[in-house]
């Protein structure tokens, strides 16, 4: 079981809200009795006043500038810029004195490096002292390990504590899971019964395999039969231990991919499988000993032509028809397997399973002399033995992991759903949850606008890029909201005889079976239920650490921060994800088409390769597909954002100690910037050249920073993706 991390601190480890504000009413009270000439005074200058005001008003908006389609010269929008930053100035504002308020502060200038200029390289000035230059990685990985330990502690005890009847029905299976995991640490005799019967009665192991009982031996293809029959069932209970090939999903599509004679293929742990042996054999019964290690024998006779082939690495296509699977020749019957997965009666399922599926063209599953092929024709029975072997490999590693793991964080790995339903109905702050679905709005009614009033997009392609966008939601909106999405329950009832591997099995099938029905469905679900449809569906897991550990140690979300940094941080990230649901080339293997029509399409490429252009340097190379999919999803985001900023008229509009002279625009692009180089992942090192490539292409940038034009980060021509900005 891969290892995962994050939760979510209880309420009473968090102190409360300490949001001060300074208000008029704060000030010293002067004397009221003024005198009837000087009121008549005040009632005259404020009659001027609102007169020029309405003067203002009917001038009407400046005129735009026009531009050329791909660029646009800049040498404009810094007197509308300054204008709005004055105004916002002059408000006299409360002030956050929280402690997440201060630590931000603190953060902000404790990064940047005043010695580098802004307008020359913006991410190095914002993030310049933000960590030395050796061994970041691993700095910023002991960081991240030391708040997902505080936020699964918390988790923990919160679920240790917390009454059945304060939880909603998905947070109290996740409870009763969790004791299970609890349970299992201190005693695995449980487990390991379940798995003796697993093996016996689903299985048929081991007296139906070894080839020392000729009485269960047949002949035929009855042994080929068997082997498809053990590979469906151990993709159902525990795909991850399928040895020979796993599946990929992509909304409504699935893609098989080799997993055998693969360049990171895995021998078997001869070792931790006798120790799972020891623990089935309790009794220390020498001919069982015997047989299982006969069976040990068969399978790493298999195991051996897994590691040699692996040395070679052969370049594949994949496979985009049925006429073309049919031409190839495999004794591993794919559609009958993934037919297996569901339980539905689905008409035509050969047409339809080829329909939704991508085969990978590897040596390993196609032609005569093929691996699998070669390894199933020559010992069916080996390679059956092979798949179990692999199964009880797996079955020790996750044994061997829950020892070593906590308990908050495997069940919330195992149930993401019922996780975030906690964090939100139990960790969240309630002005949080006003404040999330007010970004969300924000952040929907800008794409709108963006989309409506571009000058490159037909018609019918705004009406459906705008119905994704009408489409968009979020986990975080209103306590229980995860509840009402968390489908496990239908399946997964925790019984007192159940033991932690009964759950993770019954879970793993599950996730198989709503998957395959959901591939294999008649109707197109709506983008609601399709962002339903987590990863785990495909891949077992959903990863809970990046999303949950993070929004407790550093919230992207606080009620309590000035506009400039919620929209910095928490609207960048939902535009982030907006821009990836209207991009027509988000898709991994084909265009959204549906969406866009070609024209668009090809005007898309254009304006997007320009922006491309700006954040890769000509030594950086080509830039990778996945690297242009975040770059585009983080420029138009963080232009939702900075849009939804500037209309932004909340009263609460709080302002920070101890800035200086940081501005709120600044403030803005500190906190996006600073944001994405702490951020807790891998790559955000290699981030310098895109950031500061987006950042540059905004002409709002360069006047919150007084860059003069031509310098690195005001060029003179910038892209026109949107002829507004």
């Amino acid at each position: 079981m891969r290892e995962n991390q994050n939760y979510h601190i209880p309420e009473d480890s968090v102190p409360p809200p300490l949001l001060e504000f300074r208000t008029r009413s704060d000030a010293p009270k002067s004397e009221k009795n003024p005198s009837s000439l000087c009121f008549g005074l005040f009632l005259i200058a404020l009659l001027l006043v609102g007169l020029w005001i309405l003067m203002s008003l009917g001038q009407g908006p400046p005129e735009t500038v026009p531009v050329a389609r791909g660029f646009v010269d800049v040498a404009m929008v810094t007197e509308q810029t300054a204008q709005s930053e004055t105004s916002r100035e002059k408000v006299i504002r409360p002030t956050c004195l929280t402690e997440n308020c201060q630590k931000l502060v603190d953060k902000l200038h404790s990064m940047i490096k005043p010695e580098v200029s802004p307008c020359d390289d913006f991410y190095k000035h914002a993030c310049g002292n933000y960590r030395p230059d050796r061994n970041e990685t691993q700095k910023l990985d002991e960081a991240f390990e030391r708040e997902t330990e505080i936020a699964f502690a918390a988790v923990a005890e919160f679920l240790k504590q917390s009454s059945s009847k304060s939880l909603l029905p998905s947070e109290s299976v996740l409870q009763k899971v969790y004791w299970k995991c609890e349970a299992a640490k201190r005693d695995q005799k449980a487990a390991i019964d379940h798995l003796r019967d697993d093996l016996r009665l689903v299985f048929g192991w081991p007296t139906n395999f070894v080839k020392a009982n000729e009485k269960v031996r047949e002949k035929g293809n009855f042994e080929e039969f068997r082997v498809q029959n053990l590979m469906a069932k151990i993709l159902k209970m525990n795909p991850n231990s399928l040895p020979f090939f796993q599946i990929q999903g992509h909304r409504k599509t699935l893609q098989i991919e080799p997993a055998f004679c693969e360049p990171d293929y895995a021998p078997i742990d001869k070792e931790l499988v006798r120790r799972v042996f020891q623990k089935l054999n309790d009794n220390n019964d020498a001919v069982t000993q015997e047989w299982m290690e006969e069976t040990l024998g068969y399978a790493l006779k298999i195991d051996e032509k897994g590691v040699e082939c692996s040395k070679t690495v052969v370049a594949n296509h994949v496979i985009t028809s049925a006429e073309e699977l049919d031409m190839k020749t495999s004794r591993v019957d794919f559609v009958k397997i993934l037919k297996e997965m569901t339980d539905a009666q689905v008409e035509n399922h050969r047409e339809t399973i080829l329909k939704q599926t991508f085969f990978v063209d590897a040596p390993q599953f196609f032609g005569a002399n093929s691996s699998i092929n070669e390894a199933i024709r020559l010992d069916a029975e080996g390679v059956s033995n092979y798949l179990v072997i692999k199964f009880i490999e797996s079955f020790g590693e996750n044994e061997e992991n829950l020892e070593r793991t906590d308990c908050a964080k495997i069940v919330s790995n195992m149930l993401p759903r019922a996780s975030l339903s906690i964090y939100v109905n139990h960790f969240l702050r309630n002005e949080n949850l006003i404040v999330i679905p007010h970004l969300i709005g924000r952040l929907k009614s800008e794409f709108g606008r963006m989309i409506e009033t571009n000058g490159w997009l037909n018609s019918s392609t705004k009406s459906a890029v705008a119905a994704k966008i009408r489409s968009f939601e979020t986990d975080i909106s209103a306590p229980g909201t995860p509840e009402k999405e968390d489908r496990v329950l239908e399946a997964l009832q925790v019984t007192e005889r159940d033991s932690f591997y009964t759950v993770f099995t019954r879970l793993n099938e599950f996730w198989m079976r709503t998957a395959m029905e959901y591939v294999l469905g008649d109707q197109e679900i709506s983008l609601e239920e399709e962002r339903l449809e987590p990863k785990a569906n495909y891949n077992m897991r959903v990863d809970p650490t990046k999303l949950l550990a993070p929004m407790i140690a550093d919230p992207l979300f606080d009620a309590n921060f000035p506009p400039a940094v919620q929209y910095a941080k928490g609207g960048s990230v939902i535009g982030h994800e907006i821009a990836h649901l209207v991009n027509p080339r988000d898709r991994k293997r084909r265009l959204d088409t549906d969406t866009w029509q070609q024209w668009s399409i090809e005007e898309f490429d254009i304006r997007s390769q320009c922006l491309v252009s700006t954040s890769v340097s000509s030594h950086s190379g080509k830039m990778k597909y996945s690297a242009y999919r975040q770059l585009l999803a983080d420029y138009l985001g963080l232009v939702a954002a900075w849009k939804a900023y500037q209309a932004e008229t909340s009263e609460k509009d709080v302002r920070l100690t101890g800035l200086g002279a940081i501005s709120d625009n600044q403030l803005f692009f500190y906190s996006y910037v600073q944001m994405k180089c702490e951020k807790k992942e891998r790559f955000s090192f290699k981030q310098r050249e895109p950031i500061n490539g987006i950042l540059s292409q905004l002409s709002a940038f360069a006047p919150a920073f007084e860059c003069p034009l031509g310098s690195a980060m005001n060029p003179s021509n910038k892209c026109a993706f949107f002829e507004f900005l």
